[in-house]
Order: structure tokens, then C-alpha cells, then sequence
């Protein structure tokens, strides 16, 4: 009975300790309730906040690309220093540095050229480093152990081949950001006094390399172009092995895709035979959109693709290449002139593949060697004829 009694007196001691401590702990618990409700309206708040700018910044993005769309010569940038360097008789160097440029959808921390002007010469020399910031996004390959690309013209206009060749071998960003700066500097400096100028400079010499350079460059518009190229794949069958190839940001004539995808491939692989039996493959949904006449030739475990077949020496697959209108075969001639190059950058870029590089590069020299011998004769035939009949015309 005595046990009862304290065991209840326990209890209620307990509890005259117990419901202050749940009072207090149930008053806490509604005190986080309403935190934590007005954290979650607030975090709403910031969310319908970050949305608003969200929108507000894709507007302006759109708005940006319509601008530059409509004024592709669009060229910004927060500082210009030009540096006489040399300013002799017979000949004048001025060191040029842009900083934070925005031009042709780039954006460049900063970009160094120079000018070179002699009696019989007007140079354009660009840097491949400023401050050890790169200034371009693909730097020749056949310059990579130089860092500064002279592009030289002579007064009669003329400019060396491999200085043409190197042009050709640009990127695509990089080709049209010095397409928007050749322009940007023919305005400038047909306004030096706006431009903060320095007064000694050569101007007709600097407008005439200006100049050429834009024409030069108007004439190698139709060249095919990428920024980098990566491996997609690398089969090795025992009769069969190809590498799939990837080119980013791609530009051929007026038509630009993301990316561009095609295979070099050799069939009939045999032990101590390779390179024999070239294709090139075209898989519809990665190379159709860069086509005007793609067609589904054949089909593998990839899908549909247009496939065009050698056989060294001096076979090929006439019938399909005579179903391709002349853009898709200037395509193709492009894409093999330039498929050493582009194999060199792969590796170059730290691709590993299992054949040597070059095996690989034997077959795109053999297929360039069978077409001049295949269509050379005929292209120079028609210039003969053409020249004929202008000298006709001429005598008449």
C-alpha cells in the first residue's frame, strides 16, 4: 500500500516536471513550424525572383543574337593599345593589342597583331599568346611551333601560298573573328582621329594590307571549316575497321551545323594489308544536314548512310559519286584534301587508336592522288577550251 502511494507521488512529481518541459518543447516545435514556413515563402519569393531574371535574361540573349544577325561586323572591346616599335627608313613596325573584345559571337580576354610595312611588302602578323591568354581557338597545326602567323602582301597585291595555306587551315571561330577585326580596323583607320591613333603611322600601307586581306579572305569563304575535331568511335573488325570521326562547330559555304560526323573506313583488312579499299561513310542523322543530295546508299548496325567506295589505285564508285550534286562533291573533295590535317589534330588532341596514324593517313593521299589523275585532265581540258574560245571571241 505504501508502495502505491509513492509510486504515485512519483508520478506526479514527474509530471509537474514533465508537462512544463512539453509545453516549452511544443512552443519551440511551433516556433520552427512558422520559421521554417516563412523560409519556404521566402525561398518562393527568391525563386519567382530567379525565374523573372531567368526569362529576362533569355529575352536579352535572343535579342543579342538577332542584333548580331543583323549586324555581323558587330566589334566591342574596352581597350586599344598601339606601340610604334620600329620606325626606320625602310621600314615601320606597330604592335596592336585589343582587350576584353567581344566580335562574331566570341568572346576574347585579348587578341595581339601586329603591322609590318617595308618598301616592297605590307605584313600582318598575329599572336598566338597575350599575356599567356591564347587569342585563337585553334592554332595551325602546321604553326605549332611558332608563335606568330605573318600573313605578307606584296604591293602588286600577291601573297605567299603557305601563308594562303594557313588561312585555309583556320577555325571556323577564329576565321570569322578576323573576318569582323579586318573590318573593324578598314573603318578605323579611315578615322584615326575617333580611334586615338598614333600620328606616324604608314596609313595607305596599313589600308592596302587592310584591304587585301579582306579580299583574300572573300575568296576563301567556300572552304570548309570546324573549331575541333574529337573520335567518336574506333571499330577494328578482323576484315573492317573504321574511325568515326567528329568535327564541332562546322561552317561549308552558306550551311553551319553544330557538328558534323562522318567515318574513314577500310575494308578488306587482311594481315600485312591495310588501305587497300578506302570509304568514306556518311550516317543520315550526324552528315545528312550538310548535304544537298544525301541519299540512303547502304545500311549497318548504325542506321542508314551514304557510303562512297574506292579501290586503290584508281577505282571508285562513279555511280554514286555522279548522284551527288556539285556542292555535295566539293564537300567531299574538301573533306578529303583536308582528312590529313584533321588526323593530325586528332591525335595532336590526344586521341589513342589502336592503328598508327600513318596507315590512316596513307589512304586520304591515295584517294587525293586518284582524283586529280581522274579529274585534273578534264578540269584542265575545259579551262583549254575556255580559253580557246575567248581568244576566238577576241579575234572575231
Amino acid at each position: 500500500m505504501q508502495l502505491q502511494r509513492n509510486t504515485k507521488k512519483n508520478i506526479k512529481t514527474e509530471k509537474k516536471i514533465l508537462y512544463p518541459r512539453i509545453a516549452y518543447i511544443t512552443q519551440e516545435n511551433e516556433l520552427l513550424l512558422l520559421q521554417l514556413h516563412q523560409v519556404q515563402e521566402e525561398l518562393e519569393h527568391y525563386f519567382l525572383q530567379y525565374q523573372d531574371r531567368e526569362n529576362t535574361i533569355k529575352q536579352m540573349e535572343g535579342r543579342w543574337q538577332r542584333m548580331l544577325e543583323r549586324s555581323p561586323d558587330y566589334f566591342d572591346y574596352d581597350s586599344l593599345n598601339v606601340n610604334i616599335t620600329h620606325n626606320g627608313k625602310h621600314k615601320h613596325v606597330s604592335d596592336w593589342t585589343l582587350k576584353n573584345i567581344n566580335a562574331a559571337g566570341s568572346t576574347i580576354d585579348a587578341f595581339g597583331f601586329s603591322f609590318e610595312v617595308s618598301k616592297h611588302h605590307t605584313a600582318i602578323c598575329f599572336t598566338k599568346l597575350v599575356d599567356g591568354m591564347a587569342c585563337f581557338t585553334k592554332w595551325p597545326a602546321s604553326l605549332a611551333d611558332q608563335s606568330v602567323f605573318k600573313m605578307t602582301f606584296n604591293n602588286n597585291g600577291s601573297a605567299a601560298q603557305q601563308d594562303v595555306d594557313v588561312l585555309q587551315a583556320l577555325g571556323t571561330s577564329d576565321w570569322r573573328f578576323l573576318g569582323v577585326l579586318a573590318h573593324w580596323l578598314k573603318t578605323t583607320l579611315s578615322n584615326t582621329e575617333s580611334a586615338n591613333l598614333p600620328r606616324d603611322l604608314p596609313l595607305d600601307a596599313l589600308r592596302f594590307g587592310v584591304n587585301q586581306f579582306i579580299l583574300l579572305s572573300s575568296q576563301l569563304n567556300s572552304t570548309l571549316r570546324y573549331d575541333h575535331v574529337s573520335l567518336k568511335r574506333e571499330q577494328t573488325n578482323p576484315d573492317y575497321e573504321h574511325l568515326w570521326l567528329k568535327l564541332a562547330n562546322v561552317v561549308f559555304e552558306d550551311q553551319h551545323a553544330s557538328d558534323f560526323e562522318f567515318r574513314l573506313s577500310c575494308a578488306n583488312v587482311r594481315p600485312n594489308a591495310f588501305g587497300g579499299y578506302p570509304k568514306l561513310e556518311f550516317p543520315q542523322e550526324v552528315a545528312q544536314p550538310c548535304f544537298d543530295s544525301w541519299f540512303e546508299e547502304s545500311y549497318d548496325d548504325f542506321g542508314a548512310k551514304l557510303e562512297l567506295r574506292f579501290a586503290l589505285p584508281d577505282a571508285m564508285d562513279t555511280g554514286i559519286w555522279g548522284k551527288l550534286s556539285a556542292h555535295d562533291q566539293a564537300l567531299v573533295v574538301q573533306i578529303i584534301e583536308q582528312l590529313p590535317i584533321i588526323l593530325r589534330e586528332l591525335v595532336q588532341s590526344g586521341a589513342s587508336m589502336k592503328r598508327s596514324l600513318n596507315d590512316w593517313l596513307r589512304m586520304p593521299q591515295s584517294i587525293e592522288d586518284m582524283f586529280a589523275m581522274r579529274f585534273l585532265p578534264v578540269a584542265l581540258e575545259l579551262v583549254v577550251c575556255i580559253d580557246l574560245i575567248a581568244l576566238n571571241l577576241y579575234d572575231d
